[in-house]
C-alpha cells in the first residue's frame, strides 16, 4: 500500500526512526486473508515481537510498539493492541472491516489506565450491506464513539473517500504522523 515508501519519505522529517515489520498473507492462502484475529496476535505477542526484540535494538516498552494496518489488518491490529495495551501503546486503523466481531467493549480500557496513541480513519463510502444489516462506516463511527467514551482521543476520522488501497494511500503520512511524530522522540 505504499507504506515502505511513505516511511522512506517522512522518517527523519515528520515522523520518528522506527522499525517497521510488515505481516503478508502467506501466498498459500488464495484470498490473503490474515486469518483468524486472535490467533494472529498471539503469534505476534508470543513469536514475533520476541524475535525482533531479539535480533534488533528495540525499546521494549508499550510507547514504543504500535501495530497498524488496513481493512481486515487493521480490525487485527485494534484487536491485537486492545488485548495488549502492555506490550503496544499504538495503533492505526483504516477501514476496519469490523468482520470478526470482536468485543472491543470488553477489550477497550480506559485512557487514565492505558493511554493509545490511536489513528481510526474510515471512508464515508465504505462497505455497507442494507440486505445483511451491516454498515462498516456505521461499525467505524461507533468504534470512535466507544473510544472516546472511554477517554482515548483517537486522531483521524471519517473521509469522504471509499474503500481500498487508493483512499489508505493518501492518508498513510497522516496515520505515521499521528502516531509516531517527531516531537516524541
Amino acid at each position: 500500500g505504499g507504506m515502505k515508501n511513505a516511511l522512506d519519505q517522512l522518517i527523519g522529517r515528520s515522523v520518528q526512526p522506527l522499525i517497521a515489520v510488515f505481516i503478508v498473507p502467506g501466498g498459500e492462502n488464495p484470498d490473503r486473508e490474515l486469518g483468524d484475529v486472535e490467533k494472529q496476535t498471539t503469534m505476534v505477542v508470543t513469536e514475533l515481537v520476541p524475535k525482533i526484540d531479539e535480533k534488533y535494538l528495540t525499546i521494549p516498552q508499550p510507547f514504543a510498539r504500535g501495530a497498524a494496518g488496513a481493512a481486515g489488518g487493521a480490525e487485527a491490529a485494534l484487536f491485537g493492541v486492545f488485548k495488549h495495551p502492555e506490550m503496544f501503546g499504538r495503533v492505526g486503523s483504516q477501514s476496519a472491516t469490523m468482520m470478526q466481531a470482536a468485543d472491543f467493549d470488553t477489550l477497550i480500557r480506559g485512557a487514565k489506565e492505558h493511554p493509545l496513541a490511536i489513528y481510526l480513519e474510515w471512508g464515508t463510502y465504505h462497505m455497507r450491506s442494507p440486505h445483511e444489516a451491516w454498515d462498516m462506516a456505521r461499525a467505524n463511527r461507533d468504534l470512535w464513539a466507544l473510544l472516546r467514551a472511554s477517554g482515548q482521543r483517537p486522531a483521524g476520522g471519517e473521509v469522504p473517500e471509499g474503500f481500498g488501497w487508493n483512499c489508505w494511500r493518501g492518508h498513510i503520512d497522516d496515520m505515521l504522523t499521528a502516531l509516531y511524530p517527531m516531537q516524541n522522540m
